[in-house]
C-alpha cells in the first residue's frame, strides 16, 4: 500500500523489540490474565491479548 502525501517509516515502533517495556502497555481488559495478558499483544509473542467480551 502507498499512502501519497507521507514518507514511509521503516523503523520498528519498540513492541516486538521490548523498547516499549511491559509497564508502558496498558488494555481496558484481559479475558484470562493467566494466558491472553496484554503484554502479550506484542509481535512474535507465545500467546495474544484478548479482551473480555463485554468490552
Amino acid at each position: 500500500m502507498k499512502i501519497f502525501g507521507t514518507e514511509a517509516c521503516g523503523q520498528p515502533l519498540g513492541m516486538a523489540s521490548e523498547e516499549i517495556f511491559d509497564n508502558h502497555i496498558s488494555s481496558s481488559s484481559t479475558v484470562d490474565t493467566s494466558k491472553y495478558y496484554y503484554t502479550s499483544g506484542r509481535l512474535n509473542a507465545d500467546h495474544g491479548w484478548c479482551a473480555k467480551s463485554n468490552d
